[in-house]
Formats: C-alpha cells, structure tokens, sequence
C-alpha cells in the first residue's frame, strides 16, 4: 500500500513522471487492439499488424525505461524529453502510415500526444508540439492509400491538428496570464499581511507589557478587575491576530517545514508549562503521559499544532481532565490529546476541522474562539504528511490523535529550545534593550526595572552589553538592519532574546540558531520573565555569573 501511495503522489505532483507513466497503458492498448485487428478480419487488417505488435512491445518497453529513469532521476530533463517527443510521435506516424483504414483510430493518440505536451510543459512545448503533429500526419497521409482516397477526411485530420492546438494554446496563455495575476497579486498580499502584522503587533505589544506593569502595581479590588479585564481582551486580539496570521501564511504557502529530531517529551512538558494558567483558571487538570519517543518533525509546526489542540481540550472541558501523549502505531507515532468533556454529536465530527466550524452547545456558555484552531491543526498537518483523527462520545470527551509521525532515534541538542531552568526572581540581572519603536522600548524598560533588572536601553543597537548582561532585542531596526548583523558586537557567549514582529521561522533562519529564545510580539509578560529566567540559568551555568 505505501508504494501505490507514493506512486499515486508522484502522479498528481510530478508532471514529468505522469507524461512517463500514461506511455505504459497507451503501449498495451496497441498490442491488444493490434491482435484484436489480426484476428477480427477488419478491412485493411493484415499481415503489418504482426510486427506493429511488435513494435508496439518495444515501444511498451522503451517506455518502462524512459518511467524507470524519472522515477529514478526526478526533475527536468531536456534531452530526456526530446528523447520522449522523437519516441511518441515517430510511433504514431508509423502506425499510421503503414496500419491501413484500421490505424486510423490513432489519430487520437496523435492529438492527444500534441496537446498533452502543451498542457503538461508550456507553450513552447505546444508549438513544437504541433509541428511534429503536422509532420506525422503528412507522413500518414504520403503512405497511407486509404487516406490518400479519402481527401476530405485527410484535410479534417489536418485541419483538427491545427485548430485544436492552437485553440488550447490561447487557453493555456489565458491561464499563464491569470496565474502571474494571482502570483502578483498574492504576493501584494504577502508584502501586505507582514505590514500590517509589524504595524499592529507594535501597539498590541506595548499595552500588553503596560497592563502587565499595571497588574504589578497596588491596586483596588475594582481595579485589578479592570486591569484584568484588559489583560482578557488584549490576550484575545493577541490570540485573533496570531490566528489570522497564521492562516494566511498557510494560504499563501509562506510556511514550510524543516524536519529535525525533535523529543516529544520536552514537546509534551513545554505545552504543560505554557497552559497551566489557563488550565487552573478552569478548573482543568493536565496529564501528561511519559515517553521517551523522538520524532522526525517540524518544531514550530508540532509546537502550534499541540498548543491549539490543548487550548481547544482546557476549553470545552472545563473543570475536567486532559490527558496527552503518544503511542506507537506499527513502525509510526501518534500524539493524542484526549479530554473528558461534554464530546461532540457523531453528526459534527466531520467538520471540526472546517474553516470557521464552532459547536455551539446549548447545556453551557458558548465557548470563544474563531473556529479556526483545528483549521490550522489541520493545514499545518498535512504539510507534514500527518493525519488528523477524531474520535469522541457524547458525554465522555473527546480525543485528537496527530499520526503518522516517524520514529527518529535520538535527539540533538537545539539551542533554541533548551529547557528553562527556573529561578525565583531575576533582581540584579543586568539586561541590554534594543527597540526601534520608543513607546515599546519605554514600557519594556518600565516592566524590567519593576521586576529588578538593571536596565540600559537604546533605540539602536551598540557595544553596550557587559559580560554578565542579557541582550533583550527586536529583529528589525529603522535602518533596515538586522539584529545578526550586529551580533558581533556582543559576542556568540551573551546570551540573545529576540522580541520581534516578524515570523519565528524567519528569525531563526537568519540567526542561524545563535540565539537563547524567539518571542514572537505580541507577547505576555510571563513570556518575557519565562525567557530571562531561561537566560539567567544560561549565565550561571557558564560561570559567568
């Protein structure tokens, strides 16, 4: 079954090895319809069909080898094509020139063959198509004695040759034409969505680290309500922006993977870590099973993946357990969150995972959400060529299993996602700031003096990181620089915590793993003391401390 799976994607991805695979059927229909012929005694039928089937076989073999090598060697090949187009339509025009009235049923290969080239590569290779086409037909026409007696039905087939190509070249340029449109267009977006996702990211970040100041601060019972209630609705935008960032970058095919050994493990407690506030505002109790599994995965993809399935599980199972973990499934892995809610109908199942599909249940408050958190569970598994299995009984919960995963051996250390080592408190820590944007660069330095940092802030950065220091920095400045053009001023020891707008895979990339933490604004405060404590650890582990 996996060959015939591989083989069925190779198909619908892969134009070359589909032109290579249709020859092999198009081959055994010759033999057979050439023996079929022999023996039928159909006008026109002979003795040339016993070595056109014949040739027919050679041909059928020529085109196994022709599979074989682009199975084998994937990718465009010029003189593997050439080689094709001599094959296909020398074939045909033999066929027809020496099969007689009962070869003419090839003429629909011989069209097929012309267009099919067009389709399939472009229209250059339609033109040339065409003209082979022509060729052939001549050759038909000059060695054919039925179709030298039938004049009209010659200048039909010529005629059909021409306008049926030409006809699809002007479809195909319609369509080249409205697909540099979409590209053009798509990519007006794209400029657009990383505008406004800088843009609005900035002012979101700055009122999420000036509540989190004000929480901090003595207040009245009716005004830490408030400033509870803001902390709510900025969490929310945060949570919404993120959401349709994240949708758009699926839609636009800005996400892809990069598979590496990842510990599900260390997946499984950063996601307990990062829930246990929501969970203990709901009542919710987390499980997380051991395991000692790795797995060939994208980090980021799995870490989103496994934030909204648990977010989804402490949400409609308030006041309940939550388990999470993995298993084995033959030679594969599957992760499952499993929580024991209220479940879903049989009827609801299928669309979970539908683009704005939300329960709306009538036993208990409507649930917040877009609908768009299994969405993206679902978009971002199949770029991993994993699946997305529900099971669930009303009134007995409901389980998310993500299988498919490949068993990888052991992991590698990555720098990126080290576990934290926690401390009580980061007074003293002398920190580094560097924000191009002034009201964020103030409440950032207003936050980090509230919980006992040594603060230096600059708008831009410079040498001014010590050696028992913390860089807190964006990734992007007004100069159109970069943060990793700069780290050299501080040195490859101190370590980095990067605070920027922009997606975590793009600063990954640029960073080059050089780095303590990624925070993507905007961001928690929590996420912020999470890092620095993360990075005081790194300090005192290296002595420097």
């Amino acid at each position: 079954m996996a060959i015939f799976e591989a083989l069925r994607e190779r198909w619908a991805n892969d134009t070359e090895f589909a032109q290579a695979a249709i020859r092999i059927p198009v081959g055994l229909v010759c033999i057979v319809y050439f023996q079929w012929t022999m023996v039928s005694g159909l006008p026109g039928s002979g003795s040339p069909y016993s070595w056109l089937t014949g040739a027919s076989a050679i041909f059928l073999i020529i085109a196994c080898a022709l599979l074989w090598h682009v199975y084998h060697f994937p990718g465009i090949s010029i003189a593997r094509r050439a080689i094709a187009l001599a094959i296909d339509f020398s074939s045909v025009s033999i066929i027809m020139a020496v099969g007689g009235e009962a070869a003419l049923p090839v003429f629909g290969a011989l069209l097929w063959i012309t267009v099919g080239y067009g389709i399939r590569y472009g229209g250059g290779y339609l033109i040339l198509s065409a003209l082979l086409g022509q060729l052939s037909i001549g050759i038909a026409i000059l060695s054919n004695a039925y179709l030298q007696n039938s004049a009209f039905l010659s200048v039909a087939l010529v005629i059909t040759l021409l306008i049926c190509p030409g006809y699809t070249f002007m479809l195909i340029s319609k369509l080249q034409n409205a697909h540099d449109e979409a590209h053009d267009a798509n990519k007006r977006k794209s400029w657009l969505v990383a505008q406004i996702s800088h843009d609005v990211r900035q002012p979101i970040h700055a009122i999420s680290l000036l509540t989190a100041q004000l929480s901090d601060s003595e207040l009245s019972g009716d005004q830490s309500s408030l400033v509870t209630k803001i902390e709510r609705s900025v969490h929310g935008a945060m949570r919404q922006l993120q959401t349709f960032l994240n949708i758009t970058s699926i839609e636009a095919g800005l996400l892809k993977p990069k598979l590496e050994a990842v510990k599900v493990a260390r997946l499984l407690d950063e996601q307990l870590a990062q829930h246990a506030d929501q969970a203990n505002a709901s009542g919710t109790r987390i499980r997380v099973a051991k395991t000692s599994l790795v797995v060939m995965t994208d980090r980021i993809f799995m870490t989103t993946i496994l934030q909204n399935l648990l977010s989804n599980a402490i949400k409609h199972a308030p006041g309940s357990d939550v388990l999470i973990g993995c298993r084995r499934r033959g030679e594969r892995i599957a992760i499952c969150v499993y929580d024991k809610g209220s479940g879903v109908a049989p009827e609801h199942l299928p669309k979970l995972a539908d683009r704005y599909f939300r329960l709306r249940p009538s036993t208990r408050a409507e649930v917040e959400g877009t609908g768009l958190g299994l969405f993206i569970v679902k978009q971002l598994a199949e770029a991993l060529n994993l699946d997305v299995q529900f099971a669930s009984r009303e009134g007995k919960g409901t389980a998310v299993w993500i299988a498919g995963l490949q068993h990888a051996g052991i992991a590698e250390p990555n720098p990126n996602t080290q576990p934290f080592r926690r401390f009580s408190q980061i007074d003293g820590l002398y920190v580094a700031l560097f924000e191009d944007d002034p009201s964020t660069l103030e409440a950032t330095h207003d936050l980090l003096e509230r919980w006992g940092c040594r603060v230096t802030s600059q708008l831009h950065p410079t040498a001014a990181a010590t050696q028992n220091s913390v860089i807190v920095s964006d990734f992007e400045f007004g100069d159109g620089s970069n943060v990793s053009e700069h780290r050299h001023l501080w040195g490859d020891d101190i370590p980095l915590i990067i605070v920027s707008g922009h997606p975590r895979e793009t600063v990954i990339e640029a960073m080059k793993g050089k780095i303590v933490a990624v925070l993507e604004k905007p961001l928690q405060a929590s996420e912020l003391r999470s890092a620095l404590m993360a990075a005081k650890g790194r300090i005192r582990k290296s002595g420097i401390e």
